[in-house]
């Protein structure tokens, strides 16, 4: 029995010296990273997207930049296609701080801090082709950006970064040729869940229906809707032209993504990180939107070659339909920032 308990007490011995070289050896990594000040952070970036979109590409080269810039003191993951929720459930993940970046439309945005519906205003913005109006929209952004931005940190936790181009709505339907405003009268057409969208339509005669964009297709296949808006890359690469026969390029709504971080987190990096955060985003946000604005200029061919009928749009008939929206949606604060930013895009288009 003695030598039991010996034994006992021996491997006791060897296992309590064991545990504290193991202890002792992981603190002072631990020390050795914040002596060194090589603190490292993760950021979740979760959107909706395919991941074979431009929205995508983007998000990748942010990854690309801000690792590289870093120098791998921050990793960023990337979540497409919806895989960590919709759009409204990924704001509120970057609210908690769950994920820290999501790059939602402008109008989802616009649900947590309402004068960004500013950006989601029909025919708000012009130009010749789409990469010119996101180059005019790119030289007036920052007579808003500023104010708005820190009126979405003040009331939400969230803080914009550089926007992504998502680029000119167009009107596809299974129907007929739709070259006006009133062409529309008592057509059901599908629209994203969200108030703007719902009276732009119903001012233009139509019978919007909000419906899941996960949903359309089958909508669209099954005749539940006739037609439905969207960027044409976005007809092209969900396949729309298989269920959809006539497509005009309105332009009655230019969409921009707005990127979302969580303004605590953000707060919590140094500041040479928050720099290269903002840099890199900058960065990121330019080549994604020179590349959809060309993919939605170039993909009007291939969709006609796919037999979609390409109807050119009486702009002025959608323009006077929809004139009065802005004094319906916007309030006060919302109305200034129209404003102003309509000021600053008409000395845009003077350069």
């Amino acid at each position: 029995m003695k030598k039991i308990i010996s034994l006992i007490v021996t491997v006791s011995i060897v296992l309590s010296i064991l545990t504290a070289c193991s202890a002792g050896s992981s603190t002072g990594a631990a020390n050795s990273s914040q002596a060194s000040g090589e603190e490292k952070f993760i950021i979740k970036l979760g959107h909706v997207e395919p991941g074979e979109s431009n929205e995508n590409k983007g998000a990748l080269k942010f990854k690309e930049l801000l690792e590289a810039k870093s120098g791998g003191r921050i990793t960023v993951e990337v979540y497409p296609a919806g895989q960590l929720g919709n759009e409204n459930d990924l704001i509120e993940s970057v609210k908690m701080n769950s994920i820290q970046i999501t790059i939602p439309s402008a109008a989802a945005a616009a649900r947590f801090y309402e004068p960004l519906n500013v950006f989601m205003m029909p025919f708000y913005l012009d130009g010749k082709d789409e990469l010119d109006k996101y180059n005019n929209l790119m030289e007036a952004i920052d007579s808003v950006w500023g104010d708005l931005n820190n009126g979405i940190v003040a009331k939400s936790n969230l803080r914009m970064l550089a926007p992504f181009w998502y680029g000119d709505r167009a009107l596809s339907n299974s129907k007929k040729p739709i070259k006006s405003a009133s062409d529309l009268q008592g057509m059901n057409i599908r629209v994203p869940d969200q108030d703007v969208y719902v009276q732009v339509f119903s001012a233009m005669g139509a019978k919007p229906t909000p419906l899941a964009f996960s949903e359309l297709y089958m909508a669209l296949s099954q005749g539940v809707v006739d037609g439905q808006d969207n960027p044409p890359y976005t007809d092209f690469v969900k396949n729309f032209y298989e269920v959809q026969n006539h497509l005009t390029v309105t332009g009655h709504i230019t969409q921009i993504q707005l990127p979302l971080i969580n303004e605590k987190f953000f707060q919590s990096l140094p500041a040479d990180l928050q720099q290269m955060v903002l840099d890199s985003m900058t960065e990121a946000a330019r080549y994604q939107s020179e590349l959809q604005a060309q993919a939605n200029i170039d993909i009007l061919s291939k969709l006609q070659e796919l037999g979609m009928t390409i109807t050119e749009a009486d702009r002025q008939s959608f323009v006077d339909a929809t004139k009065d929206i802005p004094s319906k949606l916007l309030d006060e604060e919302g109305m200034k920032y129209y404003d102003t930013l309509q000021k600053a895009l008409q000395e845009a288009y003077k350069n």
